[in-house]
């Protein structure tokens, strides 16, 4: 008799984008999607944000957010794209803030990576869970 496979219930079916902001709104900061959608296509703002989240007086930063199976399913596949895009490194060096934040459907945590200037050539990027 074969084993019976258990399926998997998502904690939450709320798409990674709509998590995050709710999660930075909580934490105290003013968050808004910058993502352009058309239809069913979505276009990350300068090739690579989906998020700015921004705090008085003058603290801010621009998220990427992406979902998946596993928290660091697709995060790592984000940070290559951050890595390759004209307008994220010159953020990045400029001395702004850059995160990709990795949603699992299955757990409650989720992974951040803050992007840093030495991390655009180096292989190993600041990690967090929340």
């Amino acid at each position: 008799m074969a084993a019976k496979k258990l399926k998997r219930k998502p904690v939450s079916k709320l798409l990674p984008i709509t998590r995050t902001i709710r999660l930075l709104r909580a934490s105290g900061w003013i968050a808004g999607r910058v993502e352009e959608a058309r239809g069913k296509i979505s276009f990350d703002w300068a090739g690579y944000a989906d998020v700015i989240a921004w705090r008085p007086p003058n603290q801010w930063f621009l998220v990427q957010c992406t979902g998946t199976t596993s928290t660091t399913g697709n995060v790592w596949e984000r940070v290559r794209k951050i890595r390759a895009n004209a307008a994220a490194r010159a953020m990045i060096f400029a001395g702004e803030r850059v995160e990709v934040w990795g949603w699992s459907r299955y757990k409650i945590e989720h992974m951040v990576v803050q992007m840093m200037p030495c991390d655009l050539g180096c292989p190993m990027v600041a990690l967090g869970k929340l």
